[in-house]
């Protein structure tokens, strides 16, 4: 129920650009448990869009740290290339 009430609260502003996407991310949930690899929703593991979103993450996460003068891309330090690593080791 939490969910639900955090998906209506943050993804509402979201909804008229991206209510397509909003859907198959909710209901991709249902398949947790048995694995999304064996579900319609297979395809939202695919590695080509998960290089993209960390690319997307990383660069988004670089503008939140206006102390540097360069962003944090490719240091290893950061929570978005920490969230990217891990996601190409768990692909392979």
């Amino acid at each position: 129920m939490q969910l639900i009430t955090y998906a209506r609260q943050y993804f509402q502003p979201l909804a008229a650009k991206h209510e397509r996407e909003i859907q198959s991310l909710m209901g991709s949930l249902l398949y947790l448990k048995v694995g999304l690899e064996n579900s319609p929703y297979n395809y939202l593991l695919d590695s080509l869009s998960w290089s993209e979103i960390c690319d997307i993450f990383t660069r988004d996460a670089a503008l939140c740290w206006p102390q540097r003068r360069k962003p944090p891309i490719g240091d290893h330090s950061t929570p978005a290339a920490s969230l990217c690593r891990r996601s190409s080791i768990s692909s392979k």
